[in-house]
């Protein structure tokens, strides 16, 4: 067949986009399939899942490798889902909105029919949902404003004491939408949730063939068991088996509507002011177009508002310049800004972000006491790139929850059945003298001290904050540092913490008010540690036991930072207060001096990691013109500089 199509009846016929698109009164199937001759659609009844129709793709409209087929609606209300044939081999379309064959999480895939018979492996099938997001609007909150929240669907409200009605689904999402809005949240950012396999095992029915989305699927041929088999399962979802096009069915409370919950769950989100946020695992064999199809699906047909990827640099330039992307907010590990933009073009907005362990492991590192790392946090607390964000976090998924990061000096990974091998070394963690759960009064007293530390130093920075789900009230996974495969009470979120842990959850609340209301923490540019204004004072500065002078000898463990309130606007008037944070992560008490300002202002002391007496004679929290302050062991303060009138 030639390269141009050259009737008019054959140009409308062509396909809009890989999978199945409905035009007018017929379902266009279409299918990229490299050096084949032929390709067969087969259609599946609901009642006995036998094939009804078989379609030679051969003699129909056909464009390069994309084989496609017109099917009349009409001819479709008896079919359940389909499948294609080429080479002699059947395979799934990796473009299918809909899988059918995984709606019961963990099990063997298989699909039943209405009456009799039952299909083992997976069927493709298209998208019958109604719900509409027509009138969904996007948010795209700056990144200065975002207070990230990462999550994985089942295991968020998965446990029994998640007092939700449909757990582990995306409607049990919804049902904790007022607990988002308590804690400050606006935007979640979601753990895997298209199709993929749970099962660390071969998906059944995937061909051989290089065929354009999956290369990376082809494998395997397979043996079917009638009964659940012991499977090690893959939890979280960061697995190269996957239909990237097809929302996961198991996480809906009804798995035939999986689409439409997933729909109902962004919209409601949206409506409450909270972006949504997808990982997407991509392999590394899969083609890029396929990649950019996929994010392009999800924006345009889900609302998505961003994503997070795991390709090359060059693809993720790709993604960067694509057109149908601009105003999605994208993450990778590092950003080159320039071959993006230019070196002297700045993004109207930054959709970019830098996420990466960097100010995990500097702030882990830093409160653990480890020397050498105060000019780590010095950068860290400013960075606020021009032409992109970052996002910086204390937990990821892949580690520690924050809570074991001071409760365990080791892995403790025995439940993943792999002698203790998975998992990182590298926890840079303190178990504050002893490992795991204990009574000791001093003991838990100092963890949460630690706990707090790290809140603050993540709330006080500069880049855009993201909260683990649970690390708000001390989630623990027992020392697991890898919990991809437990689908059980260690992988859930314990909402019983909640309860135990009632002062860390009102400190992170109080936290995050306290950012949102003073814009001198998340400065929409980047500080520059210079007195642009003119105003006596730069933007940042730092400052140690004296004034204007920190200490940057290898051995210290003391900062103190200085943000000049002139420098963010409440309003279009009204200049912040200026806040000065004393962190000492010295076994030792340390004293600050305090920078001076005005004759008529003074310091208060408005947060502190460690619950101390009031600081000052007068015992209102107030620490004066011109006073030093000293900051206990282990301890972060935060003073805001106030008008005395």
């Amino acid at each position: 067949m030639g390269r141009y199509v050259k009737s008019k009846k054959e140009e409308n016929q062509l396909p809009k986009m890989l999978g199945v698109v409905k035009q007018g009164d017929k379902l266009i199937f279409s299918v990229a399939v490299p050096n084949a001759s032929a390709c067969t659609l087969k259609l599946y009844s609901k009642i006995d899942i036998n094939i009804i129709k078989e379609i030679s793709m051969k003699k129909s409209f056909r464009f390069g490798n994309i084989f496609s087929a017109s099917v009349p609606e009409s001819e479709v209300s008896s079919v359940l889902g389909y499948r294609y044939e080429a080479f002699g081999k059947e395979f799934i379309d990796p473009y299918a909105p809909r899988i059918l064959g995984r709606e019961q999480y963990g099990m063997i895939p298989y699909v039943k029919g209405e009456r009799e018979g039952r299909l083992q492996g997976l069927l493709g099938a298209w998208d019958t949902s109604e719900y509409s997001l027509d009138e969904d609007e996007p948010l795209c909150h700056s990144y200065s404003d975002l207070i990230l929240y990462k999550l994985h669907v089942r295991g968020f409200t998965k446990s029994d004491d998640s007092k939700v009605r449909h757990k582990g689904t995306y409607k049990g999402i919804i049902e904790k939408i007022p607990y988002f809005k308590e804690l400050g949240i606006n935007a979640l950012f979601f753990m895997p949730f298209v199709e993929f396999n749970e099962r660390m095992e071969p998906t059944p029915l995937l061909s051989e063939l290089p065929y354009a989305a999956s290369e990376y699927q082809n494998k395997v041929r397979f043996s079917y068991q009638d009964s659940k088999a012991d499977c090690k399962l893959n939890f979280w979802g960061y697995t190269t088996d996957s239909f990237y096009f097809a929302p996961k069915s198991s996480y809906a409370s009804n798995p035939d509507d999986a689409s439409n919950e997933m729909k109902q769950m962004i919209k409601k989100l949206h409506e409450n002011g909270i972006e949504v946020l997808m990982d997407m695992n991509f392999p590394r064999e899969m083609d890029v177009l396929c990649m950019i199809d996929c994010l392009r699906y999800w924006a345009h047909h889900y609302h998505i508002d961003g994503f997070r990827t795991n390709v090359e640099d060059s693809i993720q330039q790709l993604f960067a310049k694509d057109p149908y992307l601009v105003g999605i907010k994208l993450f990778t590990t590092h950003w080159n800004t320039d071959a993006i933009y230019g070196r002297e073009t700045v993004p109207r907005k930054k959709m970019l972000a830098d996420y990466n362990d960097g100010f995990l492991i500097d702030v882990r590192r830093f409160l653990k006491g480890d020397e050498g790392q105060i000019g780590h946090i010095m950068e860290r607390i400013r960075s606020n790139p021009e032409k992109s964000g970052v996002i910086n976090y204390i937990a990821d998924h892949n580690g520690f929850t924050l809570a074991d990061v001071y409760a365990y000096d080791c892995k403790h990974n025995e439940a993943n059945k792999e002698g203790n091998r998975d998992g990182t070394d590298f926890n840079y963690s303190w178990n504050c003298g002893v490992e795991g759960d204990t009574n000791r009064r001093k003991i838990n007293e100092l963890r949460l001290q630690m706990i707090k530390n790290a809140w603050l130093l993540l709330f006080l920075s500069q880049g855009t904050p993201m909260i683990l789900q649970g690390d708000e009230f001390g989630n623990s996974q027992e020392g697991n540092n890898n919990a991809y495969c437990q689908d059980n009470s260690m992988g859930w979120v314990s909402w019983s913490g909640k309860k135990k842990q009632k002062e860390l959850f009102s400190f992170v609340k109080q936290l995050i008010h306290f950012r949102k209301a003073h814009p001198v923490l998340h400065n929409v540019r980047e500080l520059s540690g210079l007195d642009i204004l003119s105003c006596g004072c730069p933007d940042i500065s730092y400052h140690g036991s004296k004034a204007w002078y920190p200490d940057h000898s290898h051995s210290s463990r003391t900062l103190g930072v200085l943000l000049h309130g002139a420098f963010a606007l409440k309003d279009k008037t009204t200049s912040d207060a200026s806040c000065y944070i004393a962190m000492n992560a010295h076994w030792e008490e340390h004293s600050f001096a305090l920078p001076s300002f005005h004759i008529n202002t003074e310091w208060k002391l408005v947060l502190s990691s460690k619950e101390e007496k009031l600081l000052d004679e007068k015992r209102e929290g107030k620490i004066g013109y011109k006073t030093s302050v000293v900051v206990p062991a282990r301890t972060i303060q935060v003073f805001l500089c106030e008008s005395v009138k």
